[in-house]
């Protein structure tokens, strides 16, 4: 899907591009408010299934062992178990309601793995950046509302553009012409040139270790 979109949006005439927003959120399980995410669920689940995550995400208890020694039980105030089928799904609806359709983009995410996919109407340098800041701004928002936190410094943009090159992009992100994506390698090219060399390269250390 999130190849489909990019290559749907470049080949669209009346389109300059797209940028495609990598968003990293630190210790993303782990910070879950249980109080917010119910909340979202109202409505929207049955309630015996409701009740039966809140019994799921109540009295949670957890230990620390360190250097052999295990620490005493603290109750979870946050958080939601990593290593389950229902903790991808729970994070998933708390992130549900990030805001990019109110701006026209496309937003693709599996599990903690969230991406925005910008089109770029225009040629303008100063109105891609405005655009792209203003997406960032509302993201930011979210996460303090939310109690989540942006890991701006391993969050990523990449773009391309008909009018200006990755490097003239001035937003306070790290930006690349490549981003890695659950196993799959993009390029701003949209070309499958970095991961086939990436995946050969994979097969020949395998292959030289044996």
């Amino acid at each position: 899907m999130l190849y489909d979109t990019m290559t749907r949006i470049y080949d669209d005439p009346h389109l300059n591009g797209f940028a495609l927003l990598s968003l990293d959120f630190t210790k993303a399980f782990d910070l879950v408010d249980h109080n917010i995410l119910l909340r979202k669920m109202v409505g929207h689940l049955p309630n015996g299934f409701l009740l039966w995550v809140k019994s799921y995400l109540t009295d949670m208890s957890f230990r620390v062992r360190i250097h052999g020694k295990l620490s005493g039980e603290r109750l979870a105030q946050a958080g939601v178990p990593q290593g389950s089928v229902l903790g991808p799904v729970l994070f998933s609806i708390l992130v549900g309601d990030l805001p990019s359709k109110r701006f026209g983009n496309t937003f693709v995410q599996y599990a903690d793995d969230v991406n925005i996919v910008i089109a770029l109407k225009t040629k303008d340098e100063s109105e891609i950046i405005a655009k792209v800041s203003d997406q960032m701004s509302e993201i930011r928002n979210w996460c303090l509302n939310n109690k989540q936190a942006l890991n701006a410094a391993k969050s990523k943009i990449m773009v391309r553009s008909r009018s200006t090159t990755t490097t003239e992009i001035d937003i306070p992100l790290t930006i690349t012409n490549n981003l890695r994506i659950l196993g799959v390698l993009f390029n701003n090219e949209l070309t499958w040139k970095d991961h086939i060399d990436a995946a050969n390269k994979d097969s020949l250390s395998f292959v030289m270790n044996k």
